[in-house]
């Protein structure tokens, strides 16, 4: 996922060293598109918990709220093209 994502996964682990493993893997998948249904499988939580995953992820990375979140992980993506 580094190399896909332009080193998404290093720059969260260096950036933010309380993030969790869980945490970089929703952002993985919420960059594949995967959807909430198999999210919740591959992560083994309800919805409730992936919505509250996903809170708590924009809290640690300092943003104003989980919309900000798309446009943070946006940025790995769009660095692609």
């Amino acid at each position: 996922m580094n190399y896909t994502f332009n080193n998404l996964v290093s720059v969260l682990e260096s950036s933010y060293p309380d993030i969790k493993h869980a945490e970089i893997i929703w952002c993985c998948l919420h960059l594949l598109d995967v959807t909430l249904a198999e999210r919740m499988i591959v992560l083994n939580v309800s919805a409730n918990s992936l919505y509250k995953l996903k809170q708590r992820l924009a809290l640690k990375l300092q943003l104003k709220g989980a919309k900000m979140l798309d446009e943070y992980l946006k940025q790995f993506n769009d660095k692609l093209i």
